[in-house]
């Protein structure tokens, strides 16, 4: 079992990192990548975050079906650039797409979990290829949220920003503010829907 534990580094210089099965990156510190990630061969590979990991340039991180890239509650995930996760995500921290290039994050994969924040700057973009079943807090959005739905199932949360999210499903109460625009579908299942100051 290999595990790396960081409290600052930086990865870059255009090559690709790979995990191998069986390997751990455990990051409590600042964690900035720059080059493409492949995570895990006939075993599965684990990135953990506690702390900050900062995702720039235009890379991607790809493995088998079982790898994971776990940002827990302390955890902040940043998009910097033009990024592809095709492992499992689970997010139980903040997920930021910023607007600095604009990010774009493209997460390809059908298990992965959204808890914590999710924050889409000005411009960026945020897309699924399956369905996002948002159990978090709170979703900032003032670019763009694409996936075949984005549900928000929690108790009580929030959508905030004026962004536009092609398919929104509500399944429990959502407090709205400020003026987000529905391109394809909007489904009100359960809940209640309370708008907010804009």
């Amino acid at each position: 079992i290999q595990n790396i534990i960081f409290f600052f580094c930086i990865i870059n210089g255009g090559g690709t990192l790979t995990l191998e099965g069986n390997s751990y990156i455990n990051n409590t510190g600042i964690l900035s990548i720059e080059e493409d990630i492949i995570a895990g061969g006939v075993i599965a590979a684990y990135i953990s975050n506690s702390g900050t990991i900062n995702l720039y340039a235009n890379h991607q991180i790809t493995g088998n079906s079982v790898s994971l890239l776990s940002n827990l509650a302390a955890g902040t995930l940043n998009i910097y650039g033009n990024w592809v996760i095709g492992i499992q995500i689970n997010n139980n921290g903040n997920l930021s797409v910023l607007p600095d290039i604009p990010g774009v994050l493209t997460i390809n994969g059908t298990s992965n979990t959204y808890n914590g924040t999710i924050n889409v700057g000005t411009g960026a973009q945020l897309t699924a290829t399956s369905p996002i079943a948002f159990a978090g807090t709170q979703i900032t959005n003032d670019g763009f949220i694409i996936s075949p739905e984005l549900g928000f199932s929690g108790g009580s949360q929030t959508l905030e920003g004026s962004g536009t999210i092609n398919n929104l499903a509500v399944y429990g109460n959502v407090t709205v503010n400020g003026f987000h625009s529905i391109s394809t579908l909007l489904s009100l299942n359960n809940g209640i829907v309370t708008t907010g100051v804009a």
